[in-house]
């Protein structure tokens, strides 16, 4: 059976068929424009590349910040005597044992969550920039398949 034959559109199809589509199913596939598969392939590259070399350059602002928050939450435990609590806490489980609420109270009274949060969301930036360089073609969001009917 041709393809393009407008007498068996009336075998293939349940419905009633009409001029319309009879016309239809004259067209001819459009031939693409020359160099058309070299666009496409020069354009895809160029956005794997400027992907990951945004990916780059995200991963190492990520790292350098979660180098510094880091280092400035533990100068804060440090310099406020917070370090020497937690220690205290950690090496007396028996005080942790017998006011488990006031010792997690005490704890988390004494982290500098302000930095614990940017730390975080420096780890979040690595996982991204991370997805960026070794999957350079692919969505950053998460899309759902589009369902055929």
């Amino acid at each position: 059976m041709d393809r393009f034959n407008p007498e068996d559109i009336e075998r293939r199809y349940e419905f009633e068929v009409d001029d319309v589509d009879r016309l239809f199913a004259r067209l001819r596939p459009a031939e693409p424009p020359v160099g058309l598969s070299l666009q496409v392939l020069a354009a895809v590259s160029a956005r794997a590349r400027r992907r990951r070399r945004i990916g780059a350059w995200m991963a190492l602002a990520s790292l350098v910040m979660i180098a510094l928050f880091s280092f400035l939450a533990g100068q804060q435990l440090a310099t406020s005597g917070s370090l020497l609590v937690l220690q205290s806490l950690v090496s007396n489980l028996d005080l942790v044992m017998e006011a488990p609420a006031d010792a997690a109270l005490a704890a988390i009274q004494l982290v500098p969550w302000a930095y614990a949060a940017l730390v975080v969301v420096g780890l979040a930036a690595v996982g991204l920039a991370a997805r960026m360089l070794f999957h350079p073609t692919s969505k950053l969001m998460l899309s759902r398949p589009q369902e055929r009917s």
